[in-house]
């Protein structure tokens, strides 16, 4: 058994239709990934450089052990249902996650 630590990638992408409201729901969404300082990094891109920003999307990233994994996974994605069902501006999507170590290199085989 792997007991390791894996990565993780999740994509959430925010859809408004006004700035403010776009700005407030990643903002939340950032202050969740900033409560796990120590092993989750994220990425922020938007629909315009100037101007009211209407669609911005969070490449978030995470290495820790299976446990936190699965906990940071399921609080993220509460925020982003909540946000969903409220606003319908929030798409949540798991991009995969794997082991940090290659197991194939591991001296004892997995059972």
């Amino acid at each position: 058994m792997y007991n390791g630590k894996f990565n993780q990638c999740l994509s959430v992408v925010i859809n408004c239709e006004d700035h403010k409201t776009c700005l407030d729901i990643t903002n939340t969404i950032k202050k969740q990934c900033d409560a796990w300082y120590f092993c989750v990094k994220y990425d922020e891109s938007k629909s315009a450089r100037k101007g009211p920003v209407l669609k911005r999307n969070l490449m978030i990233y995470q290495t820790a052990y299976a446990p936190d994994i699965v906990i940071f996974k399921e609080a993220l994605r509460r925020v982003c249902n909540y946000f969903s069902l409220c606003h319908n501006a929030v798409t949540f999507t798991e991009l995969g996650v794997e082991p940090e170590n290659d197991l194939r290199k591991q001296k004892y085989p997995i059972t």
